[in-house]
């Protein structure tokens, strides 16, 4: 593995593996991830492979939309990928990623190389864009109902209603002028006949 660099693909074996990504598409993406947890299960991930096995990685962001400017680079010309069998591979994509970043020889030659900490940050970078979580959902607002009203008052049912409430209540503070000012004549009546 010729390395110059901690990102995706600043390897020969990243490039080497775009190369083939563009012009065989997502099978040699699933290909190679699938390659990668088998030998991660055996204990022996090696680094060129892990390089590869990040590259793929990066080949399914890339077909869900969000690749990398590197990786935009890296796959022009690649043929349209099925977004609904990359979305399908986050998960072992993603889990794979944690797995080298954690247990890889990969790993080892960054930590030798006093970079680790850049290169796990690259691919955290890369995890964030692999799996996207959805925010959690919050509860719709609930449907207001009506009040219960008293009789003779009105009540708006909906916005649908709300012309038909804005004149009923005109009506009703019509109507509470008008008891007012006869209850204000009849105590003026009754002020005058006390004097």
């Amino acid at each position: 593995m010729a390395s110059w660099g901690v990102h995706s693909f600043e390897n020969d074996d990243a490039t080497a593996w775009a190369a083939a990504y563009c012009e065989m598409g997502l099978d040699v993406a699933k290909s190679t991830i699938d390659v990668a947890r088998g030998d991660l299960e055996n204990g022996a991930l090696s680094a060129d492979l892990s390089c590869r096995a990040i590259a793929a990685c990066e080949a399914i962001a890339f077909a869900l939309g969000r690749g990398s400017p590197a990786a935009v680079q890296a796959f022009s010309g690649a043929p349209a990928a099925d977004r609904g069998i990359a979305q399908d591979l986050t998960d072992d994509s993603d889990a794979l990623l944690e797995a080298i970043t954690s247990a890889s020889e990969l790993k080892v030659i960054w930590s030798n190389a006093n970079q680790y900490d850049a290169w796990a940050a690259s691919l955290m970078e890369l995890r964030s864009r692999l799996v996207v979580r959805e925010p959690a959902s919050v509860a719709p607002e609930p449907q207001r109902r009506p009040v219960a009203a008293e009789a003779g008052t009105p009540v708006a049912a909906g916005s649908d209603d709300i012309h038909a409430a804005i004149a009923a209540l005109s009506a009703d503070v019509r109507l509470l002028r008008q008891e007012m000012a006869e209850n204000i004549l009849r105590l003026a009546e009754l002020i005058e006949a006390r004097k």
